[in-house]
C-alpha cells in the first residue's frame, strides 16, 4: 500500500481534519486471471463516503468527516467473480498537521 506507515496493529496513514480524500486497493496481483464482482467498504461513523468506485481489479473510496485524535479503521471486502472473498484493512489516524 503506496504511502502508508506500518506498526503493530498494521498499516495507518495520517489525515487532516476537513480532509475529503481518496483510498484504493489494488487487487490485481492477488486476483490473477479472476476479477472483482462486488465491493464492500465498512467504514466507522462519523466518517461518511463521498464517493466509490471499481473496476476489474482496483477498489476506490473517497472518504470526509474526520476529526482530530481519533482514529479510523477502514476495512475493503471483495468478492470475485469466481467465488473467492477476502479483507484488506487500514487505520486513519486524524493529526493536525
Amino acid at each position: 500500500m503506496t504511502g502508508f506507515m506500518l506498526d503493530a496493529y498494521g498499516y495507518w496513514l495520517p489525515v487532516s481534519p476537513g480532509a475529503l480524500l481518496d483510498y484504493a486497493e489494488e487487487w490485481a496481483d492477488w486476483l490473477g486471471s479472476d476479477s472483482l464482482q462486488s465491493v464492500v467498504w465498512n467504514i466507522p461513523v462519523p466518517l461518511t463516503i463521498a464517493q466509490q468506485s471499481n473496476d476489474a481489479s482496483l477498489a476506490k473510496i473517497w472518504l470526509g468527516g474526520f476529526v482530530v485524535g481519533v482514529s479510523y479503521d477502514v476495512a475493503c471486502r471483495i468478492t470475485t467473480m469466481s467465488g473467492r472473498v477476502d479483507t484488506r484493512s487500514f487505520r486513519l489516524v486524524c493529526k493536525r498537521r
